[in-house]
């Protein structure tokens, strides 16, 4: 830790609370105990949680609460991960109770400010494996959570401190309130824009259920030059080059994102295995990860055999496509129809069989740019987060050290 401030000291963690526990977990073949109205936190609650916790998935008796190690941790607590999912931080705005899974930590606030030292868990969190028990499965245990040091400001700076990076952490939450409420309104305007299409007061019942009665339907193989998959095998990889071998996890928002896991190849292993890919190419994740999607860019990118193109034909924008496969109808149809059971896998017989709904190409173009529409604005509060959580990424490194004093 650098230097602080004179008037800053370093404290262990069990210097400035009243009381640090963990729960308990009632026995599950008593169904009883899970009949009740007490909160029950697990990990996923706190990993899913804003900051606050107001409600929980489970909840247990009291008699659960008596015939286990499980006790009702008071109303404004910090509950602690310590087990898997590491150093996750939540303050109940309810009485609850834990699984062991969870410390609850009270504080004494003659010390140390509550939102302080949520801010400091936050700020450790990424460096926790310092402190972690290397099992089957990375745990933290009481006795050094009761050991972590924490920078200690006189207690009015800790709540000006703990104000200034809560400010940010509300921006945040509002972007993420508006992400959520952005991809509820796409998950809206899909189902109905790709079954009832725009303007029609005429349907009729098909094999993928009620469509506009001036829509067709065809498989896929119909609406494409061309459906294949990438190697099936490994290619030759070299160090640095321009050239990449790319799968399904590639495929990332309509982009294919290369990352500094993605292997290099060279230009003749390039070449001797391309695919024709143009900008009417529509790539899809077809084994392990499914239904991932992306557009051809004139990327140099050569495919495994997890990821099948598709060129569309005139008869189909490949906007069109991408959300068509996206759909909820065609989804459920693929997990249908999945081989393997390791490894799971889309057969390029399946999705050449795959019935797609077809708008006039103009409908198909407003429904495409309507969708798009939705994308941009999610996209763009997604970088409107990252731009907060970079703020708040700077303020903590300055303002946990005493580098800027308030």
């Amino acid at each position: 830790m650098s230097k602080l401030p004179d008037d800053w000291k370093i404290v262990n963690l069990e210097e400035v609370i009243t009381k640090m526990r963990s729960g308990g977990t009632p026995k599950s073949t008593n169904e009883e105990y899970y009949k009740g109205n007490i909160p029950f936190v697990k990990i996923d609650d706190i990993t899913s949680s804003n900051k606050f916790l107001i409600e929980t998935k489970t909840k247990i008796s009291e008699e659960a609460l008596n015939d286990s190690s499980a006790w009702l941790v008071p109303e404004g607590v910090i509950l602690y991960s310590m087990y898997a999912s590491l150093g996750f931080v939540a303050i109940n705005k309810l009485p609850v109770a834990t699984n062991q899974a969870i410390m609850s930590i009270i504080p004494d606030t003659s010390k140390i400010d509550m939102e302080y030292l949520y801010q400091f868990l936050l700020d450790i969190k990424n460096k926790i494996d310092k402190f972690v028990d290397q099992t089957t499965q990375k745990n933290l245990n009481a006795q050094k959570v009761r050991k972590f040091k924490i920078p200690l400001p006189p207690l009015q700076e800790q709540k000006k401190i703990a104000e200034i990076l809560s400010t940010v952490d509300q921006k945040i939450a509002f972007v993420d309130n508006q992400i959520e409420e952005t991809e509820l309104l796409k998950k809206g305007l899909m189902q109905k824009l790709l079954t009832e299409g725009i303007g029609h007061t005429e349907f009729k019942d098909s094999e993928i259920g009620r469509i506009p009665k001036s829509w067709d339907i065809d498989i896929l193989e119909e609406l494409t030059t061309k459906i294949g998959d990438g190697l099936h095998g490994t290619p030759k990889y070299v160090e640095n080059s321009e050239y990449y071998f790319i799968n399904g996890n590639n495929l990332n928002s309509k982009i294919i994102e290369i990352t500094d896991n993605t292997k290099c190849i060279s230009k003749e292993e390039y070449l001797k295995n391309k695919k024709v890919l143009n900008e009417t190419t529509v790539l899809l994740s077809i084994n392990g990860t499914i239904g991932s999607l992306a557009y051809f860019n004139n990327e140099k990118v050569m495919l495994g055999k997890s990821i099948a193109y598709m060129n569309v034909n005139d008869r189909i924008l490949k906007q069109f496509l991408f959300y068509t496969l996206k759909s909820s109808t065609i989804l459920r149809y693929f997990l249908l129809e999945l081989t393997g059971t390791t490894i799971r896998n889309l057969s390029l017989k399946t999705l050449r069989n795959t019935k797609i709904p077809l708008p006039p190409l103009e409908e198909q173009k407003q429904i495409a740019e309507i969708l798009s529409t939705a994308d941009e604005k999610l996209e763009n509060l997604k970088v409107k987060k990252e731009s907060f959580e970079e703020l708040k990424k700077g303020l903590m490194q300055k303002l946990l050290t005493g580098e800027v004093r308030v």
